[in-house]
């Protein structure tokens, strides 16, 4: 945990306060010790790395995730928001689910090539830079792609070819975007999480829902989407392409879609009482209930 702690700091003067990557040995080391620490006791997700208090302004942590038994850590160095790197972390998974389909052990290791540029592209010296996957999927070819340029083509055609210089006027937008059919597609999804009593009473109940969209458009599309009962959408979590100001304002979606699929936001519906009744059965003998 100390050569981990000296490795993440060992840039300190040059390096600012920021999400940083690191792969090192002693960073491999640190992630086998905290799994198996997991058989014993669930992980906090922030694990210290060295000897400093909490308190300190020298410390360095490690913020984690676990999906599909796979371990994702970020080291941050210096005074770090941590959600500041589990947000970067659930952007990166979604960008590799859109990139191989399912992130499994074996799909990270066929396509570790693919992994490696897309962290280059998405990182400047700690910095999360290019996060929309519109836009990455002109910079990092996706491997389906890949394999049917090389089909054709062949390996030396695909050595010549350059990609083409990163400018865009909209960042999560590329320019240039032409559809022979201009339409657009929402999808609206929502999960109930509620607890009931044995009497099928309701003791608390949460619906969570998401705005998903498919944009097939061409140019730059300015859209505004309305609502006919805004306050059923708590707490909305919106993609950057929507203005906020005219939200506030007017209670209404107006923005320009990537192209493609996308999440345009998420939202938490109010609490009210939800309309069911269920009644549960439980039995048990001396091996256990059902």
């Amino acid at each position: 945990m100390g050569e981990l702690a000296k490795a993440l700091s060992a840039n300190k003067q040059q390096a600012p306060d920021h999400v940083q990557l690191h792969d090192s040995p002693a960073q491999r080391s640190a992630a086998a010790k905290a799994d198996s620490d997991a058989e014993v006791t669930e992980l906090e997700p922030v694990l210290w790395v060295n000897s400093f208090s909490h308190s300190g302004s020298n410390g360095s942590a490690l913020c984690h995730i676990e999906r599909d038994g796979l371990r994702y850590l970020v080291p941050v160095s210096g005074e770090v928001n941590p959600l500041f790197a589990f947000a970067f972390l659930e952007s990166f998974l979604e960008t590799l689910r859109e990139y191989l389909g399912d992130v499994t052990e074996g799909t990270v290791k066929d396509n570790f090539d693919i992994v490696y540029m897309l962290i280059e592209e998405m990182l400047d010296e700690g910095h999360p830079m290019t996060m929309e996957t519109n836009m990455l999927k002109d910079i990092v070819i996706p491997p389906s792609l890949v394999r049917k340029l090389l089909n054709v083509a062949g390996v030396s055609g695909m050595q010549n070819q350059q990609v083409a210089p990163f400018t865009a006027p909209i960042p999560w937008r590329r320019p240039g975007v032409r559809h022979s059919n201009n339409e657009i597609y929402f999808d609206i999804e929502e999960m109930l999480d509620a607890i009931v009593d044995r009497k099928g009473k309701t003791i608390s109940g949460q619906v969570w829902g998401r705005i998903s969209c498919n944009s097939r458009l061409s140019g730059n599309p300015d859209l505004l989407l309305t609502f006919a009962n805004v306050s059923v959408m708590g707490e909305p979590a919106f993609h950057p392409c929507i203005r906020y100001n005219r939200w506030e304002r007017d209670s209404v979606l107006s923005f320009i879609p990537p192209d493609g699929k996308f999440k345009l936001l998420d939202y938490e519906a109010p609490a009210a009482q939800v309309p069911l009744t269920l009644k549960a059965r439980v039995t048990t003998d001396a091996t256990g209930g059902e």
